[in-house]
């Protein structure tokens, strides 16, 4: 991807409208998710265009895209983290396990599993956005749980700038 930028917005047609303002910017939307990828390879800065008003389902899906960073210490440490699926047994030197290594891809199976196996660290942390597919109701019920997610790579999003205001590293 040669874009410094990629547009999100609930439709391809809507993030087209948004691009405009910005020539050389990718579009991207949740189900044409191809340009976020590739900004997640290329380090692009995903700007939101989010639609007037309020909508449920598409601030569901920017929950599931937007996994903040795993923590510095946690990301540097991805060795020591406790993999989703613990063997059993006591926890050697360090404690309690504080985060869940999710290899692979998080389906509502595998968040139901992990749930009923405590302990449930309260930080589960997958490698991207792509990896997450998890229904509405099962995040629900991992946020009741006090589960937070994150992702290894996480994309970087800015805001749709309005008239007269600067995107940081746009000219």
């Amino acid at each position: 991807m040669k874009s410094r930028f990629v547009v999100l917005a609930p439709t391809l047609a809507a993030a087209r409208r948004q691009a405009r303002k910005f020539p050389d910017a990718g579009v991207a939307a949740p189900r044409s998710a191809r340009a976020l990828a590739g900004a997640l390879a290329s380090g692009a800065t995903i700007l939101v265009a989010d639609p007037p008003g309020r909508d449920p389902r598409w601030e569901a899906e920017k929950r599931r895209i937007f996994l903040p960073g795993a923590p510095e210490l946690l990301r540097n440490a991805i060795g020591g983290i406790v993999p989703g699926e613990s063997p059993d047994g006591p926890v050697t030197a360090g404690g309690p396990a504080r985060a869940h290594w999710v290899p692979g891809n998080l389906t509502d199976a595998r968040a139901r599993a992990l749930l009923a196996a405590p302990p449930v660290p309260a930080l589960w942390i997958v490698e991207d956005f792509r990896r997450v597919r998890i229904s509405p109701s099962v995040s629900r019920r991992l946020s009741r749980a006090g589960v937070r997610l994150a992702a290894l790579r996480a994309l970087r999003r800015a805001p749709i700038s309005r008239p007269g205001t600067k995107i940081k590293g746009k000219r």
